[in-house]
């Protein structure tokens, strides 16, 4: 005779302690009772999802979170695992992490196969996967506080009568995060537009050293005067970054960078930035608007003498953003971690 397991009370307990949680549940699942969990391979119950939004697409990012059911020991009979969307565990994951995160609307998911699996008599786990299956067009959800799927074991079916579901190994949590992209994704040598630099005007650029060092004022790299021979390096570190203060907003669609390269043999230009805006700032920090990430592969080139000749290169936006303050922050070097720059201008 075949039983069903349901889960009544367990949606309410919910640790989030990974330490404490991973050591009680080991201890569960080494016990002499029979119980069916689930979590991937890595012994972790989280997998998460980037939905980056920009004015051409909507792109889906993350590997599959595909996790079978298994069972502490082999089944005596077949068990059916049914799994279910649990909505009401959101507001207690949120407390628990200080997140945010929302619900994701029935419509944007699916799981597979039908949200059963089967684990087979002999067996410690099911030959399938279970997965959340999302739709193909996530363009409409945009809430940067990000989504939450936790996706838990409903009910088991089965005649045999020992088994039961774990009590901290039932759940898998699917965080989904969004952010709204407006660079492109790589440097291009052209850029269409009007070159503005700093000079004449009351910008400000201070950048920090050695990865969140004190601010130090940088008025070289945008005096407008590519030609004067300065230039700056940052320190040894990526994720060195300026931040430029135009005194007031300004609409720009791209930023020019002319790399300084020590030598011809040392190449200081970065392989990859990262692009923030804010149009408010509470002294040297805020709450930025990530404008997304681009690659570079012009690396310029070494000339004398000075000034030199590199090439410029341009970090383009999709659509041209109105803002005061503008950070740039490198996440990648070609030599030793460090940033050469002679001259950082922007196109309207």
């Amino acid at each position: 005779m075949k039983s069903i397991i349901k889960n009544i009370a367990l949606g309410s307990f919910v640790l989030f302690a990974a330490g404490f949680m991973a050591s009680c549940g080991d201890d569960e699942l080494n016990s002499a009772e029979l119980k069916v969990y689930v979590r991937f391979d890595d012994a972790s119950t989280m997998a998460t999802y980037s939905i980056s939004h920009t004015p051409v697409a909507t792109v889906l990012e993350g590997n599959a979170a595909k996790f079978p059911a298994k069972s502490s020991r082999e089944l005596a009979a077949d068990a059916t695992v049914n799994f279910k969307v649990d909505e009401s565990l959101i507001e207690a994951y949120n407390e628990a992490n200080g997140t945010n995160y929302q619900p994701m609307p029935s419509a944007a998911y699916s799981l597979a196969h039908g949200g059963k699996l089967t684990i087979k008599q002999g067996q410690m786990a099911s030959l399938d996967s279970m997965e959340v299956v999302f739709a193909a067009d996530l363009s409409s959800y945009k809430d940067l506080k990000g989504y939450l799927v936790p996706v838990t074991i409903s009910s088991i079916e089965t005649s045999d009568k020992g088994l039961e579901m774990a009590t901290l190994y039932h759940t898998i949590y699917i965080v989904l995060k969004v952010g709204v992209i407006n660079v492109k994704p790589a440097t291009v040598s052209t850029l269409a537009g009007t070159v503005v630099g700093g000079s004449g005007k009351s910008w400000v650029c201070n950048s920090t050293i050695n990865n969140g060092g004190a601010f130090t004022s940088r008025p070289l790299v945008i005096d407008g005067n590519y030609a004067n021979g300065s230039y700056y390096i940052t320190g040894m570190n990526v994720n060195t970054y300026f931040v430029f203060d135009f005194g007031s907003p300004m609409a720009i669609k791209g930023v020019k960078m002319y790399t300084y390269n020590y030598s011809a043999s040392l190449n200081m230009t970065p392989t990859g930035f990262e692009v923030s805006s804010a149009d408010v700032l509470n002294g040297v920090s805020t709450s930025w608007n990530d404008m997304g990430p681009c690659t570079n592969a012009i690396k310029g080139s070494y000339v004398t003498p000075v000034p030199n000749g590199e090439v410029p290169f341009f970090i383009e936006f999709y659509s041209p953003v109105t803002t005061r303050y503008l950070k740039i922050r490198h996440t990648g070097s070609n030599y030793g971690g460090y940033w050469g720059t002679r001259e950082i201008e922007f196109v309207q």
